[in-house]
């Protein structure tokens, strides 16, 4: 897997959780490269709890929500072939804004009733004892 220079992708057997980090703010097409590396490097190993940690992305674009829901939520979908809890990690702020404004539910809406679980986190400890609590 050839990494980016806007992310970080570790994989934590130890933990069993693929930690994805974004380094910077991205512009649309790094948001989308982004989230399909991580998907590959998924795709590599058997750790089925991933992290996406989108405190230093920055907020993304009409252009990359639509993307995000509309194709990548698709390409796990089909490409996953075993149960994934994915936790996702914002800024207290960006938390706040996800929650209240467009809400939880519509994230959740897009991955029922698949082998993908997602919640949302402010806190990289909280999202990492989810993860590892939805390993037992």
């Amino acid at each position: 897997m050839q990494p980016l220079p806007f992310t970080s992708v570790e994989l934590r057997k130890d933990l069993g959780i693929i930690f994805f980090r974004w380094l910077i703010a991205v512009t649309t097409e790094q948001f989308k490269a982004g989230y399909l590396q991580v998907l590959g490097a998924g795709q590599e190993t058997d750790i089925n709890c991933w992290l996406f940690d989108t405190r230093r992305r920055g907020a993304a674009t009409q252009e990359a929500e639509a993307w995000y829901f509309s194709d990548y939520i698709p390409l796990l979908k089909t490409n996953l072939k075993s149960k994934h809890y994915i936790a996702v990690l914002h800024t207290p702020d960006h938390y706040v804004h996800i929650r209240d404004v467009i809400g939880f539910e519509k994230f959740r809406n897009y991955t029922k009733d698949t082998l993908i679980e997602m919640d949302f986190f402010d806190s990289e400890h909280k999202a990492v004892e989810w993860l590892t609590g939805s390993l037992k």
